[in-house]
């Protein structure tokens, strides 16, 4: 099983999800954790740098 979410990137929260797979009789490793990719953090940041140069122009 697979599960990604940007939430998976921090490691308190893949934990305390592999805490209830293994309460409902899971393991770990039979799941795959993962977090963000890099080309969705590329993407992110992509945006993120288009809305601050769109404010900037906004404010001159």
């Amino acid at each position: 099983m697979k599960r990604k979410s940007a939430q998976l990137d921090v490691e308190a929260v893949r934990a305390r999800i592999a805490v209830c797979f293994r309460a409902h009789g899971i393991e770990v490793d039979r799941v795959i954790l993962e977090g963000r990719s890099a080309r969705n953090l590329e993407d992110a940041f992509a945006a993120m740098c288009a809305r601050r140069a769109q404010d900037a122009a906004s404010v001159r």
